[in-house]
């Protein structure tokens, strides 16, 4: 890959290997969501799609993942803009997008991948796999805090 890429090439520009090189491998973007209104900012759950491996923070059926989920967000470069309000605020395309500097801890900074999960940035520690969840009760109890 070319040197800082990132800081140097137009996000549209990179090869698809320095595109998916990205991702911190947060898990974050693989939450649940919810949204007050059209306008609104999305709320984050603690509950993570069915095939996000919590442990690794990857997805299970990522070549495949639109076929599996259909509302599952495949960011690219060309739809960037509009899924930028959709990441967490830490995401690494979401950060190069608004001219922001990656995080300290992210891997192409430091070649150690397991730093999002050391630095308690990733989903690891707290997420929880949809199967486990009645959403009838949760969006029961979500709805009375909004």
């Amino acid at each position: 890959m070319r040197k800082e890429f990132w800081k140097n090439i137009p996000l549209n520009k990179l090869t698809k290997k320095e595109w998916e090189s990205l991702c911190d491998g947060c898990g974050k973007c693989c939450l649940n969501k919810f949204q007050k209104t059209k306008k609104s900012l999305p709320i984050y759950t603690s509950i993570a799609c069915k095939f996000l491996n919590i442990k690794k923070c990857t997805c299970t059926v990522y070549k495949n993942r639109k076929k599996k989920r259909s509302d599952c967000l495949i960011l690219s470069a060309e739809n960037l803009e509009k899924m930028a309000r959709w990441l967490p605020q830490s995401c690494s395309y979401r950060l190069i997008f608004e001219n922001k500097e990656l995080p300290n801890w992210h891997h192409l900074l430091n070649d150690k991948y397991k730093n999002v999960h050391n630095t308690n940035n990733s989903v690891r520690n707290f997420a929880i796999n949809e199967n486990y969840i009645d959403f009838s009760d949760f969006l029961l109890s979500f709805k009375k805090k909004i």
